[in-house]
């Protein structure tokens, strides 16, 4: 998957997360049968699998029964099922619950489920509704990506085999019709935020994009760091921390009086031969970030520094000492080995703002049918136990 597509994450339910989210294990590789020990044996037939509570709540309505309207689109029970399915797993996967029972004064544990399951589909339903409405259509090459998830999957949960792999999503309460829909929500988000910000967030103005990383509090700065501890995070020796910290003092001498390109080419020269940040190779050009992201030493030496000014002094944190230079925002440069910008997370940023409005505004509205489901009843049923009469206990005949 190319990094545009992988850049916009934050909605994405390709049917590998959705499985990890709903707790589902991966189907585990079959193992060879023992050879028959007589060549005529009929092998016994597999028994049928005991229907569990979720296949029986499933089957309580018609698949196709409409459940609720999102911006007047239907959605089907299939598809409402498979989301409190997918919650309810987690919630009674180490007992059953009481669905009324409150969970934190705010919702009960039937609420919260409903809640996220309303969530999920509004969203993606909503992502498609907007994708429809601005003509943006999955191309080719999106479609391509889109087939390769799949064939991935077959893969992975099917052993390669297309019929395997519909079996395994049919028997987790999700149609093909489903994965395939929820597959594309990935490249249709992705096609909306370049409608309105452009690829990688390169249509957002520069003054946009600056104003909101300073708004937002983002700080630049590189640093030559001297390590007190060791790579388990242990002091060292009286003597070799007081080494560090006549080494840290000599560097800090040859930067004082210098200003502008010369103070930063010196910098960089010096940072490069002697700096012991495990970073460094991921981050040349300084780190990017915002407020309790950073120890606090060098966060609060950061903030009392302006755009090109170093540290007059050594700064001291649990890590070792530190000579910093604050430096500009740079809306382009990349921050880090994604290749984000901040051009690119203050357009998506926004992007989250519009489509956030867009959900909470969405309208919702449940069948009289559906307005009254009870998850106590729904998930009530007991599991059905059979009754265990082998027949080697049977008395003989006579």
């Amino acid at each position: 998957m190319n990094k545009k597509l992988s850049a916009l994450l934050a909605l994405v339910v390709i049917f590998a997360c959705l499985t990890a989210c709903a707790g589902i294990p991966a189907p585990q590789e079959t193992p060879e049968p023992e050879p028959s020990a007589s060549p005529s044996a009929t092998p016994e037939p597999e028994p049928e699998k005991e229907p569990d509570r979720y296949d029986l709540a499933f089957a309580q309505y018609e698949p196709d029964e409409i459940v609720m309207t999102i911006n007047g689109s239907e959605v089907a029970w299939e598809e409402y099922f498979y989301w409190i399915y997918s919650i309810a797993y987690q919630i009674q996967q180490m007992s059953d619950v009481d669905w009324s029972a409150d969970l934190d004064g705010q919702f009960t544990y039937q609420s919260f489920a409903q809640n996220y399951a309303e969530t999920m589909l509004t969203q993606y339903l909503t992502v498609a509704q907007k994708a429809d409405e601005l003509s943006l259509e999955i191309s080719a090459d999106e479609q391509a990506e889109i087939d390769a998830i799949y064939a991935e999957d077959v893969v992975n949960y099917g052993g390669g085999d297309e019929a395997v792999f519909d079996e395994y999503l049919a028997e987790h309460h999700i149609t093909r019709t489903m994965y395939d829909k929820m597959n594309s929500v990935s490249v249709n988000y992705l096609n909306i935020f370049e409608h309105y910000f452009g690829v990688m967030g390169t249509g957002l103005p520069d003054e946009d994009a600056l104003s909101y990383a300073q708004d937002s509090g983002y700080m630049h700065a590189k640093h030559i760091l001297l390590r007190t501890v060791d790579d388990g995070g242990s002091p060292l020796s009286e003597a070799e921390i007081e080494a560090k910290r006549a080494r840290a003092e000599e560097l800090l001498d040859q930067l004082k009086g210098l200003a502008g390109g010369e103070l930063e080419e010196k910098f960089d020269e010096l940072m490069t031969e002697n700096s012991e940040d495990g970073g460094l190779a991921t981050a040349p050009n300084g780190y990017y970030f915002l407020a309790g992201e950073m120890v606090q030493p060098f966060e609060e030496s950061v903030l009392s520094l302006g755009d090109g000014e170093m540290s007059p002094e050594l700064v001291e944190s649990d890590f070792g000492y530190h000579i910093i230079l604050r430096l500009p925002l740079e809306i382009d440069e990349e921050m880090d080995y994604r290749g984000y910008t901040l051009r690119y997370l203050s357009a998506y940023a926004l992007f989250e703002n519009m489509s956030t409005e867009w959900f909470d505004s969405a309208e919702v509205e449940y069948t009289e049918k559906f307005a009254g489901l009870d998850f106590n009843t729904l998930f009530g049923t007991a599991v059905p136990t059979p009754e265990q009469t082998p027949e080697a206990s049977a008395a003989p005949e006579n």
